[in-house]
């Protein structure tokens, strides 16, 4: 019979340190690529909600024909539009306007009549888009940059 005292068929601390350095790096890896693709999902999120935002002020202005801006708040208060909950908070509401857009674009070309400018106000996000071109702009009618 074996004595298991004297038994040497563990494992060494060098070899436990080495695994668990290599799963802290694979862990860290993980986490790095979870945190950007939920990053990413965010302002995929974001940027859906923009569009469905001029959509449905596009259906508004058809009813509405004088009017020239609207809330997102009149928009799903109108049944426009669904609640705009924000992505990243889900007990948040995100708020912002749709304007009709008549302002020329960088290379001075005129912007299609129907374009609109809608600027999505969320807690930890604010966004200014110019649909259908797919432009950014600030909040002061300046364009940014050519979708």
């Amino acid at each position: 019979m074996k004595n298991s005292i004297n038994n040497n068929e563990g494992f060494s601390l060098v070899e436990l340190l080495g695994v668990m350095v290599i799963l802290g790096i694979l862990l860290s890896m993980g986490i790095a690529a979870y945190s950007r693709y939920r990053k990413q999902a965010a302002e995929d999120s974001y940027s859906m909600m923009s569009e469905n935002a001029a959509s449905a002020a596009e259906n508004y202005f058809m009813d509405n024909i004088n009017e020239d801006s609207v809330s997102i708040e009149t928009l799903v208060q109108e049944e426009y539009l669904e609640r705009t909950a924000d992505p990243m908070f889900k007990g948040e509401v995100c708020t912002g306007t749709v304007n009709k857009y008549d302002n020329q674009n960088a290379t001075g070309n005129a912007l299609e009549s129907n374009s609109y400018k809608v600027i999505i106000n969320c807690k930890n996000h604010s966004s200014c888009n110019i649909y259908p071109e797919s432009l950014e702009c600030d909040a002061d009618d300046e364009i940014k940059t050519d979708g």
